[in-house]
């Protein structure tokens, strides 16, 4: 099978696709042309994906309406993580709360959804580099996190070279939390468990050489379960990366709890920490290694190691 529809942001290699493979009526240097791919938006010129507008109008007072609009939401890469994590967030209540599919929403509940409509009214302003690995070294730096209406994980790329150190998003996901009620440390494990395998994934499509990966939690607890076997935690059906270095992190840099606090689309175009990662990343890392005998004599520890062992 030959493929088609080529396009390029660099005329060297479009000269060399016959015209017959190369997406029509394209013009690599046109400042207006966007292309479609994989379900979001791609101009050529600037280099960056975009998203399309949800929204096709204001109305958000009934559940059928909300429900639509949440589901029109695509980001594959979780670029938008920290605003998809409330949308879903409200998705829950509403179909919790058992309301008529036209039925009105009353508040709290109406003004999350409204709230949530006017977010998404403006996500086609998000810009994303399509760029995201520069020269030199590249180490992968990933953050895990959870509350209890979610849990998630988010991938880095740092860039190291002689001249500079540079982070950017790679992705990220996220799942929403049981309603029935769980312990925080468990759901903390369970963001481990996503980060391992948003990881695996992503090493799996990289043909780059990867210098050095670094997981990140800012649970203690779950860093000195990880050192345990999965028979011991019953997880035998888990995999979790193991021979990837895991740290801690305090809560105010890690990037996961950013999905968790949910942000609006103009707050995060700004927000630098999501895009770039936190300082610390912008340097080489010198990091100590974790006090596991202090953390595995701790009370909450030994708690919470005896209630996760009784619930698989």
């Amino acid at each position: 099978m030959s493929l088609h529809k080529w396009c390029s942001n660099t005329p060297e290699i479009l000269n060399s696709i016959p015209k017959e493979e190369q997406y029509w009526d394209f013009h690599c240097q046109s400042s207006d042309q966007t292309i479609k791919t994989l379900g979001i938006i791609w101009s050529p010129q600037f280099d960056y994906f975009s998203f399309k507008n949800a929204v096709n109008c204001h109305e958000s007072h009934k559940k059928r309406k909300v429900l639509s609009i949440i589901a029109r939401l695509f980001d594959p890469l979780g670029f938008l993580g920290p605003i998809l994590t409330k949308a879903k967030l409200i998705s829950l209540k509403l179909w919790v709360l058992k309301l008529e599919w036209d039925e009105p929403l009353s508040n709290p509940v109406a003004k999350e959804g409204s709230d949530i409509v006017s977010t998404l009214l403006v996500i086609q302003n998000i810009h994303v580099p399509q760029l995201v690995i520069g020269k030199g070294r590249i180490n992968i730096h990933g953050f895990a996190d959870a509350s209890t209406a979610a849990y998630r994980a988010v991938l880095y790329a740092q860039s190291i070279s002689e001249e500079d150190v540079s982070t950017r998003l790679l992705c990220s996901k996220f799942r929403v939390a049981l309603v029935k009620p769980i312990t925080i440390p468990r759901l903390e494990l369970w963001a481990c468990v996503l980060l391992s395998q948003l990881l695996e994934k992503v090493l799996h499509s990289l043909t780059l050489p990867i210098r050095q990966i670094m997981l990140w939690t800012d649970s203690n607890i779950v860093l000195a379960w990880i050192q345990r076997s999965p028979e011991q935690l019953k997880l035998s059906d888990y995999r979790l990366t193991k021979n990837c270095q895991w740290n801690h992190v305090s809560s105010n840099e890690n990037l996961a709890d950013l999905i968790s606090r949910g942000l609006n689309a103009s707050d995060i175009s700004s927000k630098q920490l999501w895009w770039y990662g936190p300082d610390f990343l912008k340097e080489e890392l010198e990091v100590n290694p974790v006090d596991f005998e202090r953390i595995t004599s701790d009370s909450d520890y030994l708690k919470e190691l005896t209630n996760l062992q009784m619930s698989f």
